[in-house]
């Protein structure tokens, strides 16, 4: 797994537009460039097995923007395309 030790889960939630994931503020740190794109793969992967409605990531009750010290953009809802440079 490429989910950092220390990421916790704080909360799932389940409206009508989506699924809402929200994370603890390990998700976002350590690992370099690599490891971002390869936990947020492993993310969207995990979550589109579970649901057909659009996810989202939150890290700490905040929407992602950006993760990583590198600032990797990330569009929401998550997919296959999510990533940018």
């Amino acid at each position: 797994s490429e989910i950092p030790v220390g990421t916790r889960l704080l909360s799932i939630v389940e409206a009508p537009e989506g699924v809402y994931i929200n994370l603890s503020k390990h998700f976002d740190t350590g690992g370099g460039t690599d490891s971002i794109y390869k936990r947020i793969f492993q993310l969207i992967k995990t979550a589109k097995y579970n649901t057909t409605k659009p996810v989202y990531l939150l890290i700490e009750n905040q929407p992602v923007e950006v993760l990583g010290g590198e600032g990797i953009m990330i569009t929401q809802p998550l997919n296959e395309n999510s990533l940018g440079g």
